[in-house]
């Protein structure tokens, strides 16, 4: 699956746990540290749309 965008910190490091535990059906925090917070619902929605979560 690709995704237009990746959930990245203000340094620019990416956060790849977030994706992961929202596929696996784990909680998560969005850290403050996050550049842009609207990422997150835009990476559950591709998610749902490939129907990899509910």
């Amino acid at each position: 699956m690709i995704l237009a965008r990746l959930p990245k910190t203000r340094s620019g490091k990416t956060l790849c746990k977030i994706p992961a535990h929202i596929v696996n059906g784990k909680e998560y925090r969005v850290p403050s540290t996050i550049d842009d917070p609207g990422v997150i619902p835009e990476i559950i929605e591709a998610l749902r749309s490939k129907k990899l979560v509910k």
